[in-house]
Formats: C-alpha cells, structure tokens, sequence
C-alpha cells in the first residue's frame, strides 16, 4: 500500500485519482519486497458483496501472528478502525483448514460466548468493518459451505 510510503498530502491526493489497481502497482514498486502474491481462480464471477450470504464460510488463511503484525501496521499508518461494537471476531473465524461454520453459525457462536443477543444486522455490519480494512492481506477467505481447502494449501500448510 502506497500510503505507508507517501507522506506527501499533494501526491497522496494525486494517488487517489487513479484507478485502484495502478495504486496497488505503485505500492508493490514503492515496497519491492513482496514476497508472495495469492490469487484465486473461480468460474463464478466475483460478487461484489460476498459476505452478505449468511450461508457462506469465513475462514482465516496464514498465520496470526502475520495478521497481527500487518494490523498493527495498519493502525499506526491510517488509525485505529471505527467500530461500534466490542467483538473480537478473529477468535472466532475457523482455520482454513478445518472452517466448517457459516457465517450465521459464527455470529451464534459469538452471541453465546459473549453472553449477548446481537442480530445477524448487527454483526454483518461490524464484521464487513473488519474485512475491509484486513481485505489488503488476504488473509480472510468467504467460501460456498462446500469448498474445501485447495489440497496444495493443505500440503503446504506451513507457507499459508
């Protein structure tokens, strides 16, 4: 990303004009260091809303530790996120390798550990604050119920 490169306010206005993919590119340039790029093939075209089907899995891919690491980053660049409610939804999205829970059987798991009764309204809204700003690591696969994980990601585990 660019912008945790870029101080300059006049070029980061400049930057913000142009498509997005040419701003990807320019930060790929800027850092030179990427040392690996995920991508997915699918026959079904891209929705633009993926989360809004309660039916379909959100799995993490990778290791925490990454993640975390990427977050922090992320929040000394830009700031904190703006979130209106108090959940930790990364103790409860499911490996990868082992992700069996809809998003619906998620946000239940939630209410019960918490203790609270939140909608499913509620949640979403929250958690699409999340994968928004995480979205840049691609760390946080959504599925169909019934994809498994790609047998070269389960052979090779330890690089995911």
């Amino acid at each position: 990303n660019y912008r945790w490169f870029v101080k300059d306010k006049t070029l980061l206005d400049e930057l913000s004009g142009i498509p997005e993919i040419d701003q990807l590119a320019i930060g790929e340039l800027m850092s030179g260091n990427v040392l690996k790029h995920s991508f997915y093939l699918s026959k079904e075209i891209k929705e633009n809303e993926s989360l809004d089907d309660l039916d379909k899995k959100l799995c993490f891919m990778g290791h925490q530790d990454v993640f975390n690491q990427f977050w922090s980053i992320k929040e000394k660049e830009f700031g904190a996120i703006n979130r209106s409610e108090s959940v930790n939804f990364l103790d409860s999205i499911q490996s990868h390798l082992n992700c069996s829970w809809s998003i619906k059987q998620m946000f239940s798991a939630i209410n019960l550990k918490m203790g609270t009764n939140k909608n499913n309204k509620t949640l979403l809204k929250e958690l699409k604050i999340i994968f928004n700003f995480a979205s840049e690591i691609g760390q946080m696969l959504v599925r169909r119920k019934e994809i498994e994980p790609s047998p070269l990601s389960v052979q090779y585990r330890e690089l995911f």
